[in-house]
């Protein structure tokens, strides 16, 4: 079972993902497997690294991986065609973000995905009465590309974007980008 993970890079991941995935898979060999069948897990750094992510997915179609298993990957767009095309479902994925991933037959999501997540939040301000909102996050692609959604779910429900506020992934110090989105006058400001 493949299993996709960035514990490297600018946007690596939670440490203890390998480790519960490697528990998770003790676990069900302790009871026997899956069908009886044992469970290798064949983790895969992405590095944060989007042409690694690919490589990783390939790996996984050569090894004849029975499913891949990623670990909140920013990398579905690039990954589930490679995975798709070889038939190799990609099972819990809790982050998608694109209409790729959603209209793929092998991918099984867990929830709505990041862009669901996200433009989520714009709907609560609608309830709670926000007209305006901007966004700060690190700047990455990931980042981006929710910021992009977010900003067309704001403008589609009459809503007014203020702008974006990208902080280098290197950034120790959030101060002067809280202080930029507190001179936009937003209502809501979005975090990524």
């Amino acid at each position: 079972m493949g299993f996709l993970v960035s514990t490297t890079g600018t946007d690596s991941q939670y440490p203890d993902g390998l480790a519960a995935a490697k528990a998770a898979v003790r676990g069900i060999n302790a009871r026997g497997g899956v069908d009886g069948h044992v469970v290798v897990l064949d983790s895969c750094d992405v590095q944060s690294n989007v042409n690694i992510a690919e490589q990783c997915a390939h790996k996984f179609v050569s090894n004849g991986d029975f499913a891949v298993v990623p670990f909140i990957t920013n990398y579905g767009p690039q990954v589930t065609p490679i995975l798709a095309a070889a038939k190799v479902p990609m099972v819990g994925d809790i982050s998608p973000d694109s209409s790729v991933q959603f209209n793929s037959p092998y991918e099984f999501l867990l929830n709505a995905g990041t862009e669901g997540t996200f433009d989520a939040s714009v709907a609560y301000g609608k309830i709670a009465g926000f007209k305006t909102y901007t966004g700060v996050g690190v700047q990455i692609p990931i980042v981006a590309a929710l910021m992009g959604s977010t900003q067309k779910a704001v403008v589609a429900s009459g809503g007014q974007w203020k702008g974006f506020i990208g902080m280098p992934a290197s950034v120790t110090q959030f101060a002067p980008y809280v202080a930029s989105a507190e001179q936009k006058h937003a209502d809501l400001t979005i975090l990524a």
